[in-house]
């Protein structure tokens, strides 16, 4: 469940101009441990 999030997330942000694989990673990582619920909202947000 946790990687078909993170790879619904991830193509959403992919077809946004501007995106960039090693901010993502970056900016995801960085939010630390968290429900999948938050860690959507904080990079979708």
């Amino acid at each position: 469940m946790g990687q078909r999030l993170w790879e619904q997330i991830r193509a959403e942000l992919e077809s946004r101009p501007g995106f960039d694989l090693k901010v993502f990673h970056t900016k995801a990582l960085n939010i630390g441990s968290v429900g999948l619920d938050t860690l959507k909202r904080a990079l979708l947000g």
